[in-house]
């Protein structure tokens, strides 16, 4: 009798352990980082279960537009193979515009997602007013000729403040709200409008510098919903 009980208990602890890993492998297999990479050591991604990959400056991609032409490499090039959610990050686990180490952040952030429905959601912790510094031509071109006729007119993007520095968890079926034109079109904006490489002169409104950060504001605009 007690040889029955004890097997009982061990068939009921085993089972629960094997769903919990079914669950967690199952959820895992849903998500997918996407690291934007350019000169750090990306070796805290094996700190994490999630699947991984790594968009490399000067390999994979050019070195402008900061983290935005990784991201939409990636896009372009997997647009009809999307994984059901997608974790857009920068190359360093710890930094001053997030709380502790994104590994030890996951699965936080992934609840928080998901329970605001699992379609956008910005993890960055610093809240910042868009500088009226970024009025001018150079994102008003951006936004004309690439944006409006997919999202809307560049007077109507409101709001004007947010979270700053383009990392967010965000799921296909917003992501596929848009063609793969207007990524391709994103894109090669930013590829054939930022000058030089790198972050080049901040007073150069179409450095690498200011095109990315006209691309970090415009991300909640596009897979907001």
């Amino acid at each position: 009798m007690i040889f029955v009980a004890v097997l009982l208990l061990f068939c009921i602890l085993f089972y629960s352990f094997v769903s919990k890993n079914l669950k967690e492998s199952f959820e895992q297999q849903n998500y997918l980082i996407v690291c934007a990479k350019y000169n750090k050591n990306t070796d805290f991604l094996t700190k994490t279960s999630i699947p991984s990959i790594v968009i490399e400056k000067n390999k994979d991609v050019p070195n402008v537009g900061t983290e935005a032409t990784s991201y939409l490499h990636y896009i372009l090039q997997n647009y009809d193979s999307l994984p059901e959610n997608l974790i857009f990050i920068h190359d360093e686990n710890g930094s001053w515009h997030h709380e502790g180490d994104i590994t030890d952040n996951l699965d936080k952030w992934i609840s928080q997602y998901e329970k605001k429905g699992s379609t956008y959601y910005e993890f960055n912790n610093m809240k910042i007013e868009k500088s009226s510094a970024y009025h001018n031509e150079a994102e008003k071109e951006l936004w004309t000729q690439v944006f409006e006729p997919h999202i809307c007119k560049y007077d109507d993007a409101l709001p004007v403040s947010g979270r700053c520095c383009a990392q967010f968890i965000v799921s296909k079926k917003q992501i596929l709200k848009h063609p793969k034109v207007f990524y391709q079109k994103y894109y090669d904006w930013l590829i054939d409008n930022t000058s030089g490489e790198g972050l080049g002169d901040k007073n150069d409104i179409y450095s690498g510098y200011n095109t990315g950060r006209y691309a970090e504001w415009s991300w909640r605009f596009i897979f907001s919903p």
